[in-house]
């Protein structure tokens, strides 16, 4: 899980700083024109899969 956030939230950050120097993912031209808000809902979704794993492994050290 924690692998998964953590690329989820690279790409969407790739998806800002990439057209910067003229380049994008090719992933991203399935979204269009809306290739910022899918930028951003790659972040909002690799900072919830990293909270909740962060969330879940403090659950577990507090239970031990």
């Amino acid at each position: 899980m924690l692998r998964s956030g953590i690329f989820l939230f690279i790409l969407g950050i790739g998806s800002f700083v990439l057209p910067l120097f003229d380049l994008q993912f090719r992933l991203f031209d399935v979204f269009g024109e809306y290739q910022t808000e899918g930028g951003i809902g790659l972040i909002v979704a690799g900072a919830a899969v990293l909270g909740v794993h962060f969330y879940k492994s403090k659950q577990s050290s507090m239970q031990s």
